[in-house]
């Protein structure tokens, strides 16, 4: 055993073996600093991040002077939401060696995470200038140029970062790219753990609003769950209810009023609102609906303050909105009297589920493809390959090459992504389908 085999088990991503050699490595020498750092990649990659910082940790005092375990040491405190010391290590790396981009991108993307965007953009900048190919800080930029209201800006930085997808499509992203929480911010909660008894807890918030005379039913991937079963249903990523916008305010303050807390996020929705319930961690997307009968139209959509009506993601629903009363388990609610129309204007063929189907920037009743929606898309193919998520990745880029279809760019990157989903389906890790 040698540390040549333990990193070849590593480039073949066998770390349940990688593991087993590591560990005996270290048993004649435990102050091999390369080990642990090998040991801190595999302890990564099984999904035990603890012990990966731990052994991260580890390998950066045994090598001090080595610019990668710093590095190393660095990422995994990030990961592990250890910003403070993360920070510290940072800040030391950029006075001993100021020529290296990655502590100014880890210190941006604390800041955005801080809320701080001008103080993040000064970091993410100050990296670019000594590496243009870093993915993390290019979309970094993008991302708060969109919290910003800059969004034509935004998306010139967003097609750079495709740009660079393309350009490693054949290596690891690993030093370019760094996985965090910050791929959320801007629409967060798509992705949420998958919460036992969300049925029940719809249920209870649509007979709440019932109760109080707001109009509330459910919509989107809720209600396609509700009408295929309750299995269904647990696994779409968030609750959504929709309503008439004017009893929007009145429901979200109902809602606050018991327990529910209003997410915080760098821009200003206007629609939808989005709620977490700390309780049980379930999210509650409420959508107003915008209803005019003189014109015939029911209009919802994704609504940032302040940016102009032709940015904006406008979606159109079958008129009139058509509900009546039933009984639930929780008491009265309203429901939509043909859910499949509705459904339709959404998904096209609802029910054949589509596990790759982003309703947010791919729902087929949207009024073109808007300036946000596009912006969402590339933020959102981006976080979504990088986190092997491969088919959502893929059905947002087809949808943008359905939009965009004069755009080589985006044809690009489809071709890029169905061979990623292609080689990992040969692997046994996905479906390309």
């Amino acid at each position: 055993m040698s540390i040549s085999s333990l990193n070849h088990l590593l480039e073949k991503k066998r770390f349940d073996e990688a593991l087993n050699v590591a560990e005996s490595l270290l048993s004649l020498d435990s102050s091999q600093g390369l080990v642990w750092k090998a040991m801190g990649t595999i302890f990564q990659n099984l999904g035990r991040p603890t012990e990966a910082l731990g052994a991260m940790e580890y390998a950066a005092e045994l090598l001090p002077d080595d610019k990668s375990s710093q590095l190393s040491r660095i990422q995994a405190l990030f990961r592990n939401d250890q910003y403070g010391r993360a920070r510290l290590y940072c800040e030391h790396m950029t006075q001993r060696w100021s020529e290296l981009p990655e502590p100014y991108e880890i210190l941006g993307l604390i800041e955005e995470l801080n809320q701080q965007p001008d103080r993040a953009e000064s970091y993410f900048n100050k990296a670019l200038t000594l590496d243009e190919t870093r993915l993390s800080s290019r979309v970094g930029v993008a991302r708060l140029a969109v919290i910003q209201g800059h969004l034509p800006e935004a998306e010139l930085h967003y097609r750079k970062a495709f740009r660079l997808l393309l350009n490693y499509k054949h290596s690891s992203l690993t030093d370019i790219y760094v996985e965090s929480a910050v791929d959320e911010l801007l629409m967060p909660s798509t992705e949420q753990a998958r919460i036992e008894g969300q049925e029940s807890v719809l249920w209870k918030v649509l007979a709440q609003l019932s109760d109080q005379g707001i109009h509330g039913f459910a919509t989107g991937s809720t209600l396609s769950g509700l009408l295929r079963n309750e299995k269904a249903l647990l696994s779409v990523h968030h609750l959504s209810i929709a309503m008439p916008y004017q009893m929007l305010a009145r429901a979200t303050n109902l809602l606050m009023q018991d327990g529910w807390l209003k997410e915080q996020l760098p821009v200003t929705l206007i629609n939808p609102r989005i709620l977490r319930n700390p309780a049980n961690g379930t999210v509650l997307w409420l959508y107003g609906l915008r209803i005019n009968p003189e014109a015939g139209q029911v209009l919802g959509g994704v609504w940032i303050k302040g940016l102009p009506d032709h940015w904006q993601q406008i979606t159109r629903f079958p008129f009139p909105v058509s509900v009546h009363q039933e009984e639930s388990v929780a008491g009265t609610v309203w429901v939509l009297d043909d859910p499949e129309s509705w459904l339709n204007a959404i998904f096209g063929d609802w029910n054949k589920p589509d596990a790759g189907f982003d309703t947010l920037v791919c729902a087929r009743n949207q009024k073109g493809f808007a300036l946000l929606t596009r912006c969402l898309a590339y933020q959102r193919v981006i976080a979504f390959r990088n986190e092997g998520n491969l088919e959502r990745a893929l059905a947002i880029a087809i949808r943008m090459r359905q939009a965009m279809p004069d755009d080589q760019l985006i044809r690009e990157m489809v071709l890029f992504l169905y061979e990623e989903s292609e080689r990992a389906a040969m692997q046994g890790l996905v479906s390309p389908y």
